[in-house]
Parts: structure tokens; sequence; C-alpha cells
């Protein structure tokens, strides 16, 4: 692989060699000219994880406006970055921009594609009907060590499902595993022999009085755009005087009412 930077050309990593002064060159060369390329606020960027971060440190970091709002949308219409590499799936991302930014990207482990071995093992474990747990718990309280106790839980998978409670502010629903990448229908199966959930469970919910753009933003349930519309609606209306009250923004439409109106306060 080789990676074009104007007229520069460098090779691949693997053919890197740190004392040669012609490749050494060729990056003091990319470098400077990278300078003229990008705003200088490149040199405030830090470590950042594209699936989290939110499109106002992107502009910060002087990223065009267009590339920061494909990133978002890109996100939001269900896309996830994988590997540094995924960025220049992004419309506008050109190379310059890229390798300025890929040294940058800080992925969360639970990200990465699982390799083929490990979801073959996944679903040979899957199958058997015997578990090394016996007693059934509260989804909102098992760990992720417990989770390894049911076959089909791996330590990957396990952290996702701790995660996701944690992004959520809890579950509420056994039906919501389903939104956990990489769980198969027959893993699915065994947790839910294995789990269960209170139908008076405590869940971390969002104020929608109180509660700044970040932590609505946050949720798995709300788009970037729709938590922008809720501050906005606030601002302009004053304080919600009920939940169902952000059935009056315009881009918050049944379907995403029903899933997320368990977590929201006012």
């Amino acid at each position: 692989m080789v990676i074009h930077f104007g007229v520069t050309r460098f090779p691949s990593a693997q053919k890197f060699d740190l004392e040669d002064p012609v490749f050494l060159d060729s990056i003091s060369q990319i470098l400077k000219a990278f300078q003229d390329t990008f705003p200088a606020k490149h040199h405030s960027i830090r470590s950042f994880d594209p699936n989290t971060i939110a499109y106002d440190s992107l502009v910060s970091w002087g990223l065009e406006l267009f590339v920061a709002a494909n990133m978002i949308k890109y996100r939001e219409s269900g896309g996830r970055f994988y590997q540094p590499k995924d960025l220049k799936k992004i419309f506008g991302m050109t190379d310059s921009i890229w390798i300025a930014l890929s040294p940058w990207v800080d992925l969360d482990p639970m990200d990465s594609v699982p390799d083929a071995n490990e979801q073959t093992a996944q679903k040979r474990r899957s199958k058997k009907v015997t578990y090394k747990n016996t007693t059934r718990k509260d989804l909102n309280k098992v760990d992720s060590v417990w989770l390894q106790g049911i076959y089909g839980i791996g330590p990957v998978l396990s952290k996702r499902v701790v995660k996701y409670r944690n992004l959520l502010g809890g579950y509420y629903s056994m039906e919501q595993l389903k939104e956990v990448y990489g769980l198969s229908p027959e893993v699915q199966m065994n947790l839910n022999k294995q789990l269960f959930v209170k139908p008076d469970t405590h869940l971390n919910k969002i104020n929608l009085n109180t509660d700044d753009f970040k932590k609505i933003a946050s949720h798995p349930y709300i788009s970037f755009n729709q938590a922008k519309a809720i501050i906005t609606y606030r601002d302009q209306h004053g304080s919600f005087q009920n939940v169902e009250e952000i059935k009056k923004i315009h881009i918050i439409n049944d379907s995403t009412y029903l899933r997320v109106y368990p977590y929201l306060d006012f």
C-alpha cells in the first residue's frame, strides 16, 4: 500500500526505516505541506473516539464544518468506526485531513470487529444447552464477569452488554439486548433464560429542563439533531411541563418517543 499526499509518497508502515534519511525527509516535506492545508487549530487535537466525539469538538480543531457534520450523520444513520481507516468513508475526508486525525483515534476495544475464529467459537458455545450459572439474575445488576458464565458470552460481549446498559441508564426490557452489537439470536435466547428485568427497575433519567446538550445527546436513543432541537425548544418555550411535550418537536416521532420516554423526566 502506498499513501499519497500531493506529489509526495512513502511506503507502507511495514517498510518504515526511522533511520533512513530519505524517509525522514519525506515525512518532513509532508508535515510542511500539511501546515498550509489544514487550519492552525489542528495543533489542539487530542485523542478521541470517532464513535462518541461531539460535533463542536471536531469544529474547534479546525475541521471543515461539512466534514464534521458528515461524521455525525454517518453515526446517526447507524454507521460505526472500527479502525482509523474507516474515517475515509466520510465524504470530504481528504488524505491530508485523515493523516492529521488518524494518529489521534482512540477506539473503544469493544468496537473492534471480532475475527472469524471468535465468531465461530461464539456460535458453537451458544448452541449448548447447559449453563455455568444456574440462578437467574437481574440484568441491571450483573457484572461482566458473571455474564461470561453464560454460553456464547465472552469478555468482549459481556463488556458490551454492561457498557450499553450504562449508556442507556439501565435496561427496561430484555428486548433491548437486541440492540447490543454482536449478540446473535441464539445468544440472546441464552441471556433470556438466565436474566430478567424488574418492572419497577430504577433508570437513570434525563431531566429535560436541567440537563445540558452533552448529557441529552449522549443517550443512544437521542440523535445529535434531536438533542439540539430539545435544547432549542426549551430555550424558546420555557420549561417542559411534562414528558409528552417533546412530541411537539417535529423531528421526534412516535417511534422515538416510545423508545426514550422511560428515560425522560422534567
